[in-house]
């Protein structure tokens, strides 16, 4: 039988490959501990985001069509956004709402059930971001307890994995396997 325990934040910080993720975290955590827990959230998703974003470039680099394809986009998304395009911010917005649709099904950076986690993360990074009022007079008020989840969520799930695609993965494996020099 596992079992499971609560990990030190700063532990799971440590796990995190990417420096920038790490980065983006360690501000969402210092903000947990501050109590500012819509702050958090949003600078959780801010890391996701990143690390989706950085993962495929690193595919881009490595020669991966789709990531290419992917860059060159957002790239040029970004360069028109410079000139005030509104376009360009729309193109970006877009960008960004389909991050967790691209590292579930075309890079397998993440499982189905991973991505109902992450998802769950972009939905109140949206309710913290925008006024989003419960009733009348309240916003959105996150417990500390969803926001550590949130946080250890991105970090298992997301952060602290390097950019190997699922299919491709196996693929390579694949190839590997049947090479007259295997053993």
């Amino acid at each position: 039988m596992s079992q499971t325990h609560l990990v030190d934040l700063d532990e799971l910080v440590q796990s995190i490959r990417d420096l920038n993720s790490r980065e983006y975290i360690a501000e969402a955590i210092a903000a947990y501990r501050s109590r500012a827990y819509r702050s958090a959230i949003m600078g959780t998703w801010i890391a996701v985001a990143y690390d989706i974003i950085s993962k495929i470039r690193e595919l881009a680099v490595q020669g991966d069509p789709r990531a290419i394809v992917f860059a060159t986009a957002l790239d040029a998304a970004i360069a028109q956004q410079a000139t005030n395009n509104v376009l360009a911010v729309q193109r970006l917005q877009a960008l960004e709402n389909d991050l967790l649709n691209q590292a579930l099904n075309v890079y397998e950076f993440i499982t189905p059930q991973e991505n109902r986690n992450l998802e769950r993360l972009k939905q109140d990074r949206n309710l913290c971001a925008h006024p989003a009022f419960i009733s009348d007079t309240n916003l959105f008020q996150p417990s500390p307890e969803l926001v550590r989840t949130h946080i250890a969520h991105a970090i298992h799930h997301l952060l602290r994995h390097p950019p190997t695609q699922g299919k491709n993965a196996l693929v390579s494996l694949k190839a590997d396997l049947l090479q007259p020099s295997f053993p």
